[in-house]
């Protein structure tokens, strides 16, 4: 019992020229955040509802619905009593109308506004590829 152990020491490990620490916590010295500043200004986000892919996309989805709803309160008049379209009449269905004709409408602004954005990007192409003009 009364022997004593010599204890060696045990040279520290190292992971990416850093000295790791054994205990609760461990240090590492963090890069200097220089080496991490953005290159120029950072680039202007332009919302999903704004771009020209969404606007392109959702164009047929209003056409449907605008057509799908008024069709479906007109079949909902003709239908017997007793048809799972009857819960489609009275107000329902003139707010199938109301939302149809509003759907109709914002698919018409939209394709007149991707227009505009085409015929903008056309111009804005065709100047670049003029270039400056001749030389006198």
């Amino acid at each position: 019992m009364g022997e004593e152990y010599a204890v060696e020491p045990v040279a520290p490990a190292t992971i990416g020229g850093f000295e790791v620490v054994e205990g609760e916590n461990l240090d590492i010295a963090a890069p200097s955040p220089v080496q991490y500043q953005p290159k120029g200004p950072p680039m202007r986000r332009i919302p999903m509802a704004q771009r020209l892919e969404y606007k392109r996309t959702i164009i047929p989805v209003m056409l449907t619905l605008g057509v799908a709803m008024p069709l479906l309160a007109t079949m909902a008049k003709f239908s017997s009593p007793d048809s799972i379209l009857a819960a489609f009449g009275g107000t329902l269905g003139l707010v199938f109308y109301a939302v149809g004709a509003l759907l109709l409408a914002l698919a018409v602004f939209t394709m007149l506004s991707v227009k505009h954005l085409l015929d903008m990007q056309a111009a804005r192409q065709a100047a670049q590829n003029q270039g400056p003009g001749p030389r006198s």
